[in-house]
């Protein structure tokens, strides 16, 4: 598999001016990992990176250990994400988490610009600032370490229903509303024979329809 560019300002704190936290909250939220398990963590997050299919989620929950593990990672578990960009994502994936009570104690969340071939293998990563490109959101949650294999599984397959639930919502949000928009012109064009009601008038539908 080629190695994929990186273009020069894709680097891992990212500019104040973009989306996510700038680069010194940034270096603050690591400050308390040696620097040895900040390029661990980061070599781990680029191997996620690499590959995803079109259209899907990919999700991995481990515990570090061996030479990854250092003072601090031995205390905590790692959870990341990469997901094409779409809302809801960061307030779905804690709420599932603090229904379980999963105590978290890091979450960053930036959203990266890149360029991928059919297959989904990377081949382009431009950072946050890119105009151009697919947009995919990488979630990246250190909670206090979790060493059962099986109860990590369960909060994984719990979030991979969750992100699906997130990505029909997402993709049937437009068509829902055009045929709500179609349901209301028929009415405008068309309406029933009720009797006036007090209330919110009939008018009522078609404005919060357009508020949307």
């Amino acid at each position: 598999m080629p190695r994929p560019r990186c273009s020069a300002n894709a680097g891992i704190f990212p500019p104040a001016s973009s989306s996510g936290c700038s680069p010194a909250p940034c270096r603050r939220t690591f400050c308390p990992y040696q620097a040895r398990e900040v390029a661990a963590l980061a070599e781990r997050a680029w191997s996620l990176l690499a590959i995803r299919a079109p259209g899907t989620s990919k999700i991995r929950f481990e515990t570090p250990a061996g030479t990854i593990a250092g003072d601090r990672l031995k205390d905590i578990s790692v959870l990341e994400i990469v997901n094409d960009d779409m809302p809801f994502l960061v307030d779905s994936v804690m709420a599932e988490l603090a229904e379980r009570a999963v105590d978290v104690r890091l979450v960053v969340h930036p959203v990266f610009a890149v360029a991928r071939d059919p297959e989904g293998r990377l081949l382009d990563f431009k950072g946050m600032q890119a105009p151009r490109g697919s947009r995919e959101s990488f979630i990246h949650i250190h909670v206090a370490r979790i060493d059962d294999d099986a109860q990590r599984s369960a909060i994984v397959a719990a979030l991979e229903q969750v992100l699906a639930d997130i990505r029909l919502c997402v993709q049937d949000w437009r068509p829902m509303m055009g045929h709500l928009g179609e349901i209301i012109a028929d009415l405008k064009e068309s309406p029933p024979p009720l009797a006036p009601r007090r209330g919110c008038g009939s008018g009522a539908i078609p404005r919060m329809a357009d508020r949307q």
